[in-house]
């Protein structure tokens, strides 16, 4: 039974070497200095989770509260370790973040980017609701390019309520 850890400072090590021994985080960061940096930073003021197997650690979580246009929550980056992946981890860590999206404030959707080439986590997004509603030409690196997608996570009916449905 996978379970989720808040990024707390000791783990801040174990985090980043996780994250930069996938291509993900080879790609977004190059230098292992720069993600250990960005992993320091998100300790401090993002939401970041680590999923555990048991005593063994299968994936990471991160997204910020108010990460799009300081209103929505933006999901930065989730990653399964690739020994572990089709298991479900992927599903589990994404309605772990909406459910604590739900139980903290209103919102009524979160958005993410994906690379246009990542064909598996794309199904992963549209199996859980999420669509596609842009592309982002060389968005982080050139020559990559992003989908942005969205997902209501709540029908909003006036500010500050939620719908029943």
């Amino acid at each position: 039974m996978m379970r989720m850890r808040p990024l707390t400072q000791p783990l801040v090590s174990d985090c980043s070497a996780f994250l930069f021994s996938t291509e993900l985080g080879q790609r977004y960061y190059p230098l292992r200095k720069l993600l250990d940096d960005a992993v320091e930073k998100a300790c401090q003021r993002d939401a970041v989770f680590l999923a555990y197997e048991g005593q063994r650690l299968v994936g990471v979580l991160w997204y910020v509260e108010e990460g799009s246009f300081y209103t929505y929550p933006y999901l930065h980056m989730i990653v399964v370790d690739e020994s572990c992946r089709g298991k479900g981890y992927g599903r589990q860590m994404l309605a772990y973040m909406e459910e604590r999206l739900l139980e903290k404030r209103v919102t009524s959707k979160i958005y993410l980017v994906v690379t246009e080439s990542n064909q598996v986590a794309q199904k992963l997004y549209a199996g859980v609701g999420y669509q596609k509603v842009g592309r982002l030409e060389n968005l982080y690196r050139k020559g990559v390019h992003e989908l942005l997608m969205e997902k209501f996570l709540r029908k909003m009916t006036k500010i500050g309520q939620r719908d029943a449905s």
